[in-house]
């Protein structure tokens, strides 16, 4: 008699501790299906991420609730304004609320439809009739929708483009448009290439002309071949012969190597790379610890 009792407090015991482990387990599965779990609810997580912190306009994106939110910071040139744009509008569209103060942008991007498209946030201002952009910031969107249809955004691949005007306090200022320097104003500057020592061939062949409105320019063409620059053709239409960058590099020992834009009246001297961009094409931009002489 005695034993059947012990067993009886033993399995009630047990009883216990087993109700009490399901009413634990029922808790957390609550909890994580109302938070969305551990592998899904990305619309109910915030990811937070800075880009470009050390150049002259920074970026925020959050990622939160299905949507994103962007913090730009334009108070380098404040006197202009963001303006925003969307590869396809039909998959995203900016809030109603985004307000910039003193440069400073902050908005969110909402979901309207399954899809990808490129946000893109830009300050452009104008030097003597011609557009440029003081910046250019640009973010990939992607919008899914899950079974009940409702839609999720993340952002990736935020990438910047910067400084495509230059010498804009002076009377002849230049403005990059992709592979070309524009010089709405005339002036004396020249665009000039000198290949380094240690390359076989020429990295860029450069043509001076104008447009199609008569301003004055120059565009750069990186080299592929040295039978694809050095075309026969392409020398009648303003290349500079072998020859005559020979002749310039000696007549002026001091140049530095690469691309050079110079204007001797302004005092500036600055080098210049051309990069592959976003669009297939090539730009051009200040080489840091480029300087005024």
């Amino acid at each position: 008699m005695k034993n059947f009792i012990q067993n009886i407090k033993k399995h009630w015991i047990i009883a216990l501790i087993c109700a009490a482990v399901f009413i634990i387990a029922v808790t957390v599965a609550v909890i994580i299906s109302k938070s969305g779990g551990a592998t899904g609810g990305n619309s109910q997580t915030t990811e937070r991420t800075a880009y470009f912190e050390d150049s002259d306009y920074p970026v925020i994106v959050t990622e939160k609730q299905g949507t994103v939110f962007f913090e730009l910071d334009g108070s380098k040139t404040a006197d202009l304004t963001w303006e925003t744009m969307f590869s396809d509008p039909d998959i995203a569209s900016l809030g109603e609320n985004a307000k910039e103060r003193s440069g400073k942008l902050k908005a969110v991007v909402l979901p309207k439809n399954s899809g990808y498209t490129i946000v893109t946030f830009t300050r452009s201002g104008e030097i003597s009739g011609v557009r440029y952009d003081a910046a250019k910031i640009s973010a990939e969107l992607y919008v899914t929708s899950d079974a009940d249809g409702v839609l999720t955004m993340r952002c990736s691949n935020v990438y910047q483009a910067l400084d495509t005007a230059g010498a804009a306090d002076s009377s002849t200022p230049y403005i990059f448009d992709g592979n070309t320097v524009l010089l709405p104003n005339g002036g004396d500057w020249t665009l000039t290439y000198r290949k380094p020592d240690d390359l076989t061939m020429d990295e860029y062949y450069i043509e001076e002309g104008q447009n199609a409105d008569g301003i004055r320019m120059f565009t750069v063409y990186p080299n592929q071949t040295v039978e694809a620059t050095r075309d026969p053709a392409d020398l009648a239409e303003g290349d500079m012969p072998p020859d005559d960058e020979e002749t310039q590099a000696a007549e002026q020992p001091e140049q530095k190597t690469g691309l050079i834009l110079r204007s001797e009246s302004l005092g500036i001297e600055q080098q210049l790379e051309c990069y592959p961009n976003d669009a297939f094409g090539y730009s051009l931009r200040q080489v840091e610890g480029s300087h005024e002489k």
